[in-house]
């Protein structure tokens, strides 16, 4: 099936960038930027997962605790996904858009007043679960705006969530750093007030998405929930979704803290967690602007059916060689080619659904972060058998889950028309 409303076949000297700014009225510019930037500063939450070692010596937490801290916020994400798409048909996305902005400064605003492991538990749910929210509702408000340019628009926004896992590794590394040189402060001191600053910050952003003075609000679109327009094949390719959302939460959480096991006998200074974690998200940053530069329909079927198929078979590969090069390579490689896949895969099903879009980023939302949940809590368990020697072993299966996703991805792409 083609796309509808694609690219002239000789398009203008311009940027994508530019094109898209072209395509979008002056009077959204400002809550483009910030629906951009108010996704990337609402996934701070992930420094949660690189803090690892020292937040589960700091409140006195057993491995399977803190499995749980970094997984808290899997399963509420997932019911803010779909509750976020039935809100957006029937107010619009950018009301629903605001609202969960401000779910995310009162998450944040929890964690940065979570003196007690209990009240930094709840804040680091409602701030991941509300920040899944943000994520689905803001790609059907975008792909409102820039109607023959889903794929591009998408990996522009992927590749902006990939420039927050590139910056804030590095910034709790650095905090890191600096507790280890001063270990008389307590770590509290580093947690805590960037917490607080995120909160005040979204909670700002929130205010910009506000009604302006007669401007009409958004009609309900009346679409079911119940089917995807496009039947069993948008149906698997939200399956792959699924399996690569999964997965990509399984590492988010586990890669940090295998790398700081016990499982490796010497380890370059280089394979910090904060500083691979960082080099993983940079390569998803770059792949998908990458693709957000290319013409709508270029490498469309192969950008559909071959990334985390390649991708899941690198990082296995390097996780085999049971090395913290081998696994550090692995990953940043591997997610290099498999990040291709999810814009390329939103893209069409953008296109397939239409209205029924924001519903099926509602399903892809709540999908991975119960499937996330469940493969976490898979790893936590394994890994407690296994002990820290052997921790590297549960990034195994996600790099199995991605393999499998690939393969589905094949059998739905070939030998048919996407």
């Amino acid at each position: 099936m083609d796309h509808p409303g694609l690219a002239p076949t000789h398009p203008p000297r311009i940027s994508a960038h530019e094109q898209l700014g072209r395509s979008a009225k002056p009077a959204h510019t400002l809550r483009v930027t910030a629906a951009f930037v108010m996704t990337l500063l609402a996934g701070y939450g992930q420094v949660l997962a690189i803090f690892g070692a020292t937040l589960q010596a700091y409140y006195g937490l057993t491995l399977r605790q803190l499995g749980l801290t970094l997984s808290v916020g899997m399963i509420p994400a997932g019911i803010a996904a779909i509750l976020a798409g039935a809100a957006t048909a029937g107010w619009g996305p950018r009301a629903v858009l605001r609202w969960c902005l401000v779910g995310v400064a009162i998450g944040a605003a929890l964690v940065a007043a979570g003196q007690r492991w209990g009240v930094m538990l709840m804040g680091a749910a409602l701030l991941n679960g509300f920040y899944n929210a943000v994520y689905v509702v803001s790609q059907p408000y975008l792909t409102s705006l820039f109607p023959t340019q889903q794929r591009r628009v998408l990996a522009l926004y992927l590749a902006t969530i990939a420039a927050a896992g590139v910056l804030f590794p590095l910034l709790a590394q650095w905090l890191l750093s600096v507790h280890a040189r001063n270990p008389e402060v307590a770590f509290g001191w580093f947690l805590y007030p960037p917490f607080a600053l995120i909160a005040v910050l979204t909670l700002f952003g929130a205010a910009l998405f506000r009604r302006r003075p007669g401007e009409t609000p958004t009609a309900p679109t009346h679409v079911s929930a119940r089917t995807l327009h496009g039947g069993g094949r948008s149906a698997l390719l939200l399956a792959v979704l699924i399996l690569i959302g999964s997965a990509d939460n399984a590492v988010s959480v586990w890669l940090p803290r295998v790398l700081q096991s016990s499982s490796f006998e010497t380890f370059s200074r280089l394979m910090k967690p904060g500083y691979v974690m960082a080099a993983f998200c940079l390569t998803y940053m770059i792949a998908r602007t990458g693709l957000s530069l290319l013409r709508e329909q270029t490498g469309r079927r192969l950008f559909l059916a071959l990334p985390a198929l390649l991708g899941g078979c690198v990082f296995l590969a390097g996780v085999m060689l049971h090395t913290g090069a081998g696994i550090a390579a692995g990953v940043i490689l591997g997610s290099f080619i498999w990040s291709l896949q999810v814009p390329a895969t939103l893209g069409m099903l953008s296109v397939r659904e239409g209205p029924r879009f924001g519903w099926a980023v509602a399903l892809f939302g709540v999908g991975a972060s119960i499937g996330g949940f469940a493969v976490t809590q898979a790893m936590s368990s394994i890994g407690d058998r296994l002990g820290d020697l052997q921790l590297w072993r549960i990034l195994l299966i996600p790099g199995a889950i991605y393999v499998t996703a690939g393969v589905t991805a094949a059998a739905c792409v070939c030998g048919r028309r996407a």
